[in-house]
């Protein structure tokens, strides 16, 4: 059967004779999840063995039932019945063939990384160093990840919704309780910290004169002023 990882002898060059030790120990932390999940990657020969196994799993997948059913999802397309997306019958297949692969997500990643982070815009962390905030600016909100101070894994924490489509910039105050957002258009949203959550308060206007290619921002501590920098 073919296989789109195997049959490809570039890649798999490139994956067996790339050394990408340093990059694999930021990005397994340190392999510091290996002591709280028996599935993940204990070092670096454990790692590339894992990879190697997800890569093996997706690239069957992907030669035996994604590609043969693209054309026909082409055909079908997505509809709308009844207010819900319905998805072509050989994506729904698909889908189900990679749920029923069981490639396990750690906590914080993979699965539980909300959709749109390739779309991350702006990043900001708060002064605390516990919560982590990245602006979505194609699915319009901010995902926050809060962060395990003794490991520094990142767990995936709430959205915050709202005006924030084409986010370029995003400062918070030192309290950490009010954050400011602007956009491509050159609008700022405020949002603020209240016992209820994250509420997106005020939208900042700037008239007849949009500061267009908005490329800085700064809060007072209180969070009362704010200051915005364009080209």
């Amino acid at each position: 059967m073919p296989n789109f990882f195997t049959d490809n002898e570039d890649i798999v060059d490139f994956f067996e004779n790339t050394d990408i030790r340093a990059l694999l120990e930021l990005h397994e932390r340190g392999y510091a999840d290996a002591r709280q999940y028996d599935f993940a990657p204990a070092d670096y020969e454990d790692a590339i063995d894992s990879y190697r196994r997800v890569l093996e799993v997706v690239g069957d997948l992907s030669a035996n039932y994604i590609a043969p059913r693209a054309e026909d999802v082409d055909l079908e397309g997505a509809q709308l019945i009844d207010g819900k997306v319905r998805y072509a019958r050989g994506m729904r297949e698909a889908l189900q063939q990679l749920s029923a692969a069981d490639l396990i997500p750690l906590p914080g990643w993979g699965a539980d990384i909300p959709a749109g982070m390739e779309a991350a815009g702006a990043i900001t962390m708060s002064p605390d160093g516990d919560t982590l905030m990245v602006g979505l600016g194609d699915v319009g909100s901010i995902a926050t990840f809060t962060r395990d101070p003794d490991t520094g894994a990142l767990y995936s924490g709430s959205a915050i919704d709202g005006p924030f489509r084409g986010i370029r910039v995003l400062v918070t105050t030192p309290d950490g309780r009010v954050i400011a957002a602007s956009r491509d258009d050159g609008a700022v949203a405020v949002i603020e910290h209240t016992d209820a959550g994250w509420e997106v308060g005020s939208r900042v206007d700037t008239g007849d004169a949009p500061l267009d290619g908005v490329g800085s921002l700064d809060l007072s501590a209180d969070g009362d002023v704010l200051w915005a920098g364009a080209h």
